[in-house]
């Protein structure tokens, strides 16, 4: 190889054939001392990027990091139904389950209304923010920075590929959404 010595073209030749393959999933990534993380209890769920957990003896509002969904009074039927399925969602997945609760080193703490900014990892080691996005319940919400944001805008392209939940809607037309027919 190149007259290279063996050990040499050797580990060449594994960081080549390692390089190739493809990135772990955001949830199989550890945490590392960047990403701290604590353990809850989910028990309650707002809406589709807003849930309740238990530290310990203590309660805390976890605001999803990197994420946003329609609001449930929304005016649109097209945005409620879809806020709703979102929430229903989070309950399916989280609620009364214990999870990881894992900080970005990119984000803030808190929000303006004192929420812990948060990736919920689920005990089946889904990141619950990017899951949401991915399934169209949920945009990438990218105003403010956080690590995962390329992640959750790819995941975003895919739904909107896809036509998935909130990228299922055609302007002016019916269209059928998991089921409900919505006139937008």
């Amino acid at each position: 190889m190149l007259g290279l010595s063996a050990p040499i073209a050797l580990s060449l030749a594994i960081v080549a054939w390692t390089s190739a393959w493809p990135a772990p999933p955001v949830s199989s990534l550890s945490p590392g001392p960047e990403f701290s993380e604590q353990r809850a209890k989910v028990i309650s769920v707002h809406d589709g990027d807003t849930l309740t957990v238990r530290i310990s003896d203590k309660k805390e509002t976890i605001r999803l990091l990197g994420i946003n969904t329609p609001e449930l009074e929304s005016e649109d039927a097209f945005s409620r139904d879809l806020a709703y399925r979102a929430r229903d969602h989070v309950r399916e997945r989280a609620l009364k389950r214990s999870v990881a609760l894992r900080c970005d080193p990119r984000a803030d703490n808190r929000d303006k209304y004192g929420r812990l900014l948060r990736y919920v990892i689920l005990p089946d080691g889904v990141n619950l923010n990017e899951e949401l996005v991915r399934q169209g319940y949920a945009r990438a919400y990218t105003r403010f920075p956080f690590s995962l944001s390329a992640r959750f805008r790819a995941a975003e392209r895919e739904a909107k590929h896809a036509r998935l939940g909130r990228w299922a809607r055609e302007p002016g037309r019916l269209k059928e959404v998991k089921g409900l027919s919505i006139c937008p």
